[in-house]
């Protein structure tokens, strides 16, 4: 399989989201200005606001004119919106899925031990 190279928005979105991760940043917590993030990261400005953008549309940031930008609360519901917006979120399915996958993830470390 033939792997697309991957552009210089895509490296700095990730390398903003590793940031972020890497710092522990928390819903609401104010990231590094644009100038900042094009210090740190060696880009173009236009690179820079590509990548603010894309995780904007992404949900993990929120860029909010004249005052910063920050980091946004993950919901698993707007994460399935974006991947599917025909893929309709059942809380309860969605437990019970988790619930299954506990109870044979415990029984198949049971048997690994045994």
């Amino acid at each position: 399989m033939i792997q697309r190279k991957r552009t210089l928005s895509e490296i700095a979105s990730e390398r903003i989201r590793t940031f972020i991760s890497e710092n522990n940043c928390q819903p609401g917590d104010r990231l590094p200005t644009e100038k900042e993030i094009i210090e740190m990261l060696g880009v173009s400005r236009t690179i820079v606001r590509e990548s603010l953008k894309a995780l904007q549309s992404q949900g993990i940031i929120e860029i909010k004119q004249g005052i910063g930008i920050f980091v946004k609360e993950v919901k698993f519901q707007n994460l399935f919106k974006k991947i599917s917006p025909f893929l309709k979120f059942d809380k309860t399915k969605f437990k019970e899925l988790i619930d299954t996958r506990i109870v044979l993830e415990l029984g198949a470390i049971d048997l690994a031990i045994t």
